[in-house]
């Protein structure tokens, strides 16, 4: 298992948002960001079986969360949804997600969670085989 402090974040783009990064996000409408998450080089597996995507909102809702994650084969973004109340998203056979060096990226709207969202925390993880 790569944790999440197994990986490097950078935001790609970002609308509206002034400083960002994956800790203590605040969202008003209208405003997006793209973060891509980079297993340190020692961490990147050689074939990863699972992706887990979390988001902490630090609220106890039942409202669905919409993120979406970049397909690298078909270069196009799909929607997931983390729903009941969760906060983790599992994604099993996760290779389509992987770019290079297994570089997972999650774009999140503002429109898509509705209202004004705060996220305390967006971390990933990836389980597989180093060999």
């Amino acid at each position: 298992m790569i944790t999440a402090d197994q990986f490097t974040w950078f935001a790609q783009s970002r609308t509206s948002l002034s400083d960002l990064g994956p800790l203590d996000i605040a969202f008003n409408p209208g405003d997006e960001a793209v973060l891509r998450f980079t297993p340190l080089p020692d961490s990147v597996l050689k074939q990863v079986e699972e992706l887990r995507v979390y988001v902490d909102r630090n609220q106890n809702t039942n409202r669905n969360v919409t993120l979406q994650l970049w397909n690298w084969n078909r270069a196009e973004w799909e929607d997931q949804q983390i729903g009941n109340g969760g906060n983790e998203l599992i994604v099993s056979n996760p290779a389509r997600y992987l770019g290079p060096e297994n570089a997972v990226q999650i774009r999140l709207s503002a429109d898509a969670f509705g209202g004004y969202p705060r996220l305390n925390d967006l971390s990933i993880e990836q389980m597989g085989l180093f060999e």
